[in-house]
């Protein structure tokens, strides 16, 4: 005669709701509102989307920045910085190729006047 076992009903759950925390939890409402916001590190960059630690430092960050929306007046009056102090490589190459398309057209030109 076989013994039965008996029967255990098993309810596998996890009720548990994530949390993204009080650093996403403001980034991602702020988003909800249509506003842009970061957070400052210790080197002064704004990092979006915002982490809760440096990562040049690992020190807890909390300083949000919400200028991203409404720039304050020292953003808005800083006039960009010039190519060739950005990326000087792309400037020279840029010039190089603007001169060579001149030395073509003026090449295209003699030939054509013969």
């Amino acid at each position: 005669m076989v013994e039965r076992l008996p029967e255990v009903k098993q309810v596998l759950a996890y009720p548990y709701r994530r949390s993204v925390g009080p650093v996403l939890g403001r980034f991602f409402g702020s988003l909800s509102e249509q506003r842009l916001e970061g957070i400052k590190g210790t080197d002064g960059r704004v990092l979006v989307p915002p982490l809760e630690y440096d990562p040049v430092t690992g020190e807890a960050l909390s300083e949000f920045v919400f200028d991203l929306r409404q720039p304050n007046m020292n953003y808005l009056s800083a006039s960009p910085t010039p190519l060739i102090q950005r990326n000087p490589l792309l400037f020279w190459k840029g010039l190089c190729f603007i001169l060579a398309c001149v030395v073509l057209f003026l090449i295209a030109r003699q030939h054509g006047a013969h």
